[in-house]
């Protein structure tokens, strides 16, 4: 039954990705991305449990949780295909600042230097990673309020450069000679976080500009670079992070020669495999909230929902949001580490399907996939279909919509566009503020 439940898995990840090639559209590329990394995370490791480290697994369990994510998977296609047929070349409303995306448009090799070097700022002042901190509480709570702007802003800063870029690719500009070199300088300063996704984030963003600018067949050549280099530096990042926990110069040399030794090939497949750690989470956790003993605040997690949406400014002191106890602890991975790991603090994968479990049971598993199938349209139709400043607002979020978590729950999708909202309200406030109207011919180029 387990292999069955793989198979209908690898059905939906193939029909995804043959929807992005045949579609062209943005909204089916955000898709067929997320079938091509479900390979990774939910194909690949029950294939190969022993070397995945699934051996020691009840089969039944593995079971259970194979079928859990088949079914929530299922119902975001689901959310997908009944909001494409419903909203999708209807008279829907799209984001349009068009005195700001005037600006933007006139301007768009200017605003790539700037925000490459706001880039630049934000990275060498603040810590990309948590893998060094010593508590992750403090990690999350203790940052500064510019710190938290910052790291928010830093979304925008890349999606402004993938933009940019696109635009002058698309152009044929002759900036684009020096414009590729420092989107490449961003992508190798990455490396250095020893943080897979910090690294594949810019080249992914990219790829969305690529689609959403008419350049489709270069965006999946993209998408083929971005997983080879995905799968190349892997156990690299792995690597990396491992050198932070050695002691002295034999323990770095120990853990040298155990990676050098190691098949490239065999290392990078072996890295893939370190996926099943999600399959690992979703039975412990499943075992968790099946438990008679374990009390699931309700009114807690869907009120620090709400209250996120609130600045600090007017609520004062707010609870950790998607946490049952109003704490990080209370975080759906966070409470993973605790059960498995059970010292320190730290979070461990957990993505769509287990946290709507948690929230619901069974029925929401279904019913909060769909959901959250639906809200991928409405942000695609309502940001990518809307001017320039739209589809950078649309791009800052797309690797959270389909690669951050595989997938993303509904409520933790609501959490991950939150800034880009905020962000939205506050353009069109300044938009509005000049009278004139300007209209953008954003078709002349897309």
């Amino acid at each position: 039954m387990q292999l069955f439940f793989l198979f209908l898995i690898s059905i939906l990840c193939f029909y995804s990705i043959r929807k992005m090639f045949r579609n062209k559209s943005v909204l089916w590329l955000m898709m067929g991305i997320l079938g091509l990394f479900s390979v990774g995370f939910y194909v690949l490791p029950a294939l190969f449990p022993e070397r995945a480290g699934l051996s020691q697994v009840n089969y039944e369990d593995l079971t259970v949780v194979v079928f859990m994510a088949l079914v929530f998977f299922f119902a975001i296609i689901l959310g997908v295909l009944y909001g494409e047929f419903r909203f999708i070349n209807k008279s829907t409303k799209s984001y349009n600042t068009p005195f700001l995306d005037f600006i933007f448009f006139n301007n768009y090799k200017t605003l790539f230097y700037l925000n490459f070097l706001l880039w630049l700022a934000y990275y060498f002042t603040n810590d990309l990673s948590s893998y060094n901190a010593e508590d992750l509480d403090a990690y999350y709570n203790n940052r500064s309020v510019y710190a938290g702007i910052l790291g928010s802003l830093a979304n925008i800063f890349l999606a402004i450069l993938s933009v940019s870029l696109a635009i002058a690719i698309k152009k044929k500009s002759k900036n684009r000679i020096l414009m590729i070199p420092c989107f490449v300088i961003v992508i190798l300063l990455l490396m250095v976080t020893a943080q897979r996704l910090n690294v594949i984030t810019p080249i992914f963003m990219f790829v969305a500009a690529l689609a959403i600018y008419n350049n489709f067949k270069l965006g999946i050549r993209v998408i083929g670079f971005g997983i080879l280099f995905l799968v190349i530096i892997s156990p690299i990042m792995v690597f990396l992070r491992e050198l932070n926990d050695v002691n002295s110069k034999e323990d770095m040399f120990e853990a040298s020669s155990e990676y050098t030794s190691e098949n490239a090939i065999e290392s990078s497949f072996n890295s893939i495999l370190e996926r099943a750690d999600l399959y690992y989470v979703m039975i412990h956790l499943k075992k968790h909230f099946d438990s008679p003993l374990t009390n699931f605040d309700h009114y807690q997690y869907y009120s620090s929902i709400l209250g996120s949406f609130l600045p600090r400014i007017i609520v004062g002191e707010k609870s950790q949001v998607l946490s049952d106890n109003g704490k990080l602890s209370g975080e759906t991975s966070v409470l993973a580490w605790n059960i498995i790991i059970g010292k320190d603090i730290g979070s461990l994968s957990a993505f769509g399907a287990i946290t709507a479990y948690r929230e619901g049971g069974w029925l929401w598993v279904i019913v909060n996939g769909f959901l959250t199938g639906l809200m991928y349209v409405w942000v695609f139709s309502f940001f990518c279909k809307g001017g320039h400043l739209g589809k950078v607002l649309f791009i800052s979020i797309f690797v959270s919509l389909c690669v951050k978590q595989v997938p993303p729950s509904f409520f933790y999708l609501i959490v991950f566009i939150k800034p880009t909202i905020i962000m939205a309200m506050v353009l069109f406030l300044i938009n509005s503020n000049f009278k004139k109207k300007f209209t953008v011919n954003t078709k002349s180029i897309i």
